[in-house]
């Protein structure tokens, strides 16, 4: 069937509070008594293109929750081709709707909040070779007295010194590859230096593009070890990955683990990443932890120690496509997150980005064990005049435990007035200066954000 002349198309978005879910319904002008076989639907953000299911004549579908439960309004495209009984040309309508917040969080009481502050500008970036930074989270390390930056510079690693006044002092190497680590993407990201032997050790995103397509992948968690400061790479192998196995993928399209923060807790590493069930379900935020010590001592013999998933309140998953829990399962969509320790006051923070296209927001939650948070406050107001979404916590000095002395975190965040496949047309780096107000009750992190079973 050939497709006829574009119809205006009138939407309307009706939320379903019962069940916090989001129906559209849509009507074309001028209306026509054609029979309808089918409707082929699918939702613009910013000019990219996501086909949704759809079976039969009725106008309207619900929104995926996976994708959509945020706590800002989005606008959204809306496409939909109407393929008619007779075999006559189809009619396709273009229009635009708004998607209400499925969340509405309070404001934060427990952190003031600085000013954004651009540390490095859009032309600095580029100038420096750093085409697609910072494409997610930032690691530091302290070697031989001098801080080193790491960070996805898209597939590669970017490799870079910080000074007192400067935060990119000096780029070592704008694209440093992961030697073995293969896939179509390999790029981190958070830092541990192992005491012992000097060497250091990097927790990547990793990527299958198994369709050709890069935005729609299949990702998953790398270590990777460095004995030369970071000059190289080289791949120890995946520590965690996705429930849905590869071949699977098709079910949710892509399958975003995230930048696979860590943490130390007591004696063990805790990694924060997110997960996709055989089903295509998407969880929002799930934990896996590893030993210390053990980590260090596989890695000095180039080899990962196992990982296991949290589930149903054990430790019993393994991290190679084991069942994780969701901690938060009734959230907004952690967009980005990073997580850090605030040592003198016996706690774990953890923020997310929170929308898409131009609306942002960024939510803040605190834990006493790394595994039952806080319910989700607004760190940030929201905005809607460029993409917030990449985001890192560090302790001012830049340290390279993950760890905060005192009361301050330094938030980094990429702002991009262009979204999607447009990000990098202007990009630049920013950082607030965070300072914690909240009561030390131990209590606290146990409000109704996460579970433990």
């Amino acid at each position: 069937m050939t497709e006829g002349a574009t119809r205006k198309l009138v939407t309307a978005v009706v939320t379903i509070a019962e069940r916090r879910r989001l129906r559209v319904s849509w009507a074309l002008e001028p209306a026509t008594d054609r029979p309808v076989a089918r409707h082929d639907v699918s939702i613009g953000i910013d000019g990219q293109y996501l086909a949704l299911p759809h079976d039969g004549p009725d106008p309207g579908f619900e929104y995926p929750h996976r994708v959509l439960a945020q706590s800002v309004p989005v606008e959204l495209a809306l496409r939909v081709v109407t393929h008619h009984a007779d075999g006559g040309p189809s009619t396709t309508g273009e229009g635009r709707f708004t998607v209400p917040p499925l969340h509405h969080l309070p404001a934060t009481t427990a952190w003031e909040v600085g000013e954004p502050r651009v540390v490095v500008d859009d032309a600095t970036r580029r100038d420096a070779g750093l085409t697609w930074w910072v494409d997610g989270c930032i690691g530091f390390a302290r070697l031989d007295g001098t801080v080193h930056g790491f960070a996805d510079n898209g597939p590669h690693v970017a490799h870079w010194t910080v000074a007192p006044d400067r935060f990119l002092a000096e780029v070592v190497d704008p694209a440093v590859v992961i030697a073995g680590a293969g896939g179509a993407y390999a790029a981190g990201g958070p830092v541990l230096v192992d005491p012992a032997t000097g060497a250091l050790l990097l927790v990547y995103h990793g990527e299958e593009h198994p369709h050709g397509d890069p935005a729609d992948f299949w990702s998953y968690v790398g270590l990777a070890v460095s004995r030369d400061r970071g000059a190289t790479f080289t791949d120890l192998g995946r520590i965690v990955t996705p429930e849905m196995p590869l071949d699977r993928h098709r079910a949710s399209s892509l399958v975003e683990v995230g930048g696979a923060p860590l943490v130390i807790v007591g004696g063990d590493v805790h990694l924060y990443y997110r997960d996709a069930r055989p089903s295509g379900r998407w969880l929002n935020m799930c934990v896996a932890r590893v030993g210390l010590a053990e980590l260090f001592a596989a890695a000095a013999v180039d080899r990962v120690a196992p990982w296991v998933k949290y589930h149903e309140g054990r430790w019993t998953e393994a991290g190679l496509g084991g069942a994780g829990t969701d901690l938060f399962p009734d959230s907004p969509v952690p967009r980005w997150f990073d997580v850090i320790h605030l040592v003198d006051h016996d706690r774990f923070v953890m923020v997310h980005s929170d929308g898409l296209s131009r609306s942002w927001t960024t939510v803040v939650r605190t834990s006493t064990d790394g595994l039952t948070w806080s319910a989700p406050e607004r760190l940030l107001p929201a905005t809607t005049d460029a993409e917030l979404l990449y985001l890192t916590l560090s302790s001012p000095d830049l340290g390279a435990r993950r760890e905060v002395r005192g009361d301050r975190v330094d938030l980094y965040r990429t702002r991009c007035p262009g979204t999607g496949a447009h990000r990098w047309d202007d990009a630049s780096i920013e950082r607030l200066s965070l300072r914690y107000l909240g009561a030390d009750d131990p209590a606290a992190g146990g409000r109704s954000g996460g579970r433990q079973g």
